[in-house]
C-alpha cells in the first residue's frame, strides 16, 4: 500500500519537475522530460504487469495534461511502451547504464512517433524527437540512479 503511494507521489512529481524545468533554446526549443524515464523505470522494476500499466498510464495522463498533444495519446502510447519493456525485462540486466538508456529513448520514441503520425512529419520534428530521444536517454539513466538509491536506503527491493 505504501508503495504504491509513493509510486503515485513520484508520478506526481516527476510531472511537476518536468513543467519546471527549462526549455534548451540551442536545441529547437526542447524541455527533458522525466516522465518516460519514469515509466521506463517502471517497467524494468516493478514484478506485476498490471501494476508497469496503471502507473504508465498516470503517467501519460500527467504528461498530456501538460502538453498541447491530444489527451490521451501519450496514456496509450507509455501503456504499450511499458508493456513492451516488461516483457522484455528478464533478458535485460536493468543495472546496466546502456539498458537505462535505450529504455528511457525508446519510451521517448514510441510517444514521439505516435505524436508525429498525429501531427504530421516534417524534418525540423524529426530531428526534434531525436534529439529530446537523446535527451530522455541521459534523464533516464540519472532518474534510475536517483530511485535506485532511494529504494536502497528504504530498504525495498523490487
Amino acid at each position: 500500500m505504501m508503495r504504491t503511494f509513493f509510486a503515485i507521489l513520484l508520478v506526481t512529481a516527476g510531472a511537476a519537475l518536468q513543467a519546471a524545468l527549462p526549455v534548451f533554446a540551442w536545441l529547437g526549443g526542447i524541455r527533458p522530460e522525466v516522465l518516460p524515464a519514469l515509466v521506463a523505470y517502471f517497467a524494468l522494476s516493478l514484478k506485476r504487469p498490471a501494476a508497469v500499466v496503471a502507473l504508465a498510464a498516470l503517467a501519460g495522463l500527467m504528461h498530456d495534461s501538460l502538453s498541447a498533444a491530444p489527451f490521451g495519446v501519450t496514456v496509450a502510447t507509455f501503456g504499450a511502451a511499458a508493456q513492451v519493456l516488461w516483457w522484455l525485462r528478464d533478458w535485460l540486466e536493468r543495472g546496466l547504464p546502456w539498458v537505462q538508456l535505450v529504455a528511457g529513448a525508446f519510451v521517448s520514441l514510441v510517444t514521439g512517433i505516435v505524436a508525429l503520425t498525429l501531427i504530421g512529419v516534417t524534418a525540423v520534428a524529426v530531428v526534434k524527437l531525436v534529439w529530446l530521444a537523446l535527451l530522455n536517454a541521459v534523464v533516464a539513466v540519472v532518474v534510475f540512479f536517483a530511485l535506485d538509491y532511494g529504494r536502497m536506503q528504504m530498504g525495498w527491493d523490487a
